[in-house]
């Protein structure tokens, strides 16, 4: 049963960071070109664009995070992995896996500090006047996702082989 869920979970985060992932890049992407376009060919480039791009571009971002845990994407060196036996891999990737879990946990609560710091004191974008803390309070909720995905995140990813090449 647990192996379900587990199985479920990874599923439901696996879909929504990729979708919301791919929707801020290719919507990032067709700002950028009628943007260009705008500019170039009309002489009346989008107002505020480049804020729209900023934004856009750290909600790609932290929506992907998530992706990169969940697949175990990282880098990795793994110079000495086939000298050792399994059972020092193993103690190995569990090490890895609550550096992870520590590493986002403190970026988040790092990240969401910054958050309520831009909401008491009302910063926002120069040109939009977009509220830091609304972007903020969305990456911090994707840092929770990733550090969710770190935790969840299969032993080896359906993406590798049997010699663990991609």
């Amino acid at each position: 049963m647990k192996n379900t869920k587990q199985n479920d979970i990874y599923r439901f985060l696996n879909w929504i960071t990729s979708t919301g992932a791919t929707c801020a890049w290719l919507i990032m992407a067709v700002v950028t070109f009628v943007d260009v376009v705008g500019r170039e060919v009309f002489s009346t480039p989008i107002p505020g664009g480049y804020e729209i791009i900023q934004v856009l571009m750290a909600v790609g971002v932290f929506f992907s995070m998530p992706l990169v845990a969940l697949h175990k994407g990282h880098v990795t060196v793994e110079l000495f992995r086939q000298l050792f036996p399994d059972s020092l891999n193993s103690l190995t990737d569990g090490i890895a896996k609550i550096a992870s879990v520590v590493f986002f946990g403190f970026l988040t609560y790092s990240l969401y500090m910054l958050t309520l710091h831009a909401y008491s004191t009302g910063v926002r974008t120069a040109y939009l006047a977009i509220p830091h803390w609304a972007v903020g309070t969305l990456m911090t909720v994707f840092l929770i996702v990733t550090t969710v995905c770190c935790l969840v995140a299969r032993d080896t990813d359906q993406t590798e082989t049997n010699d663990g090449e991609i």
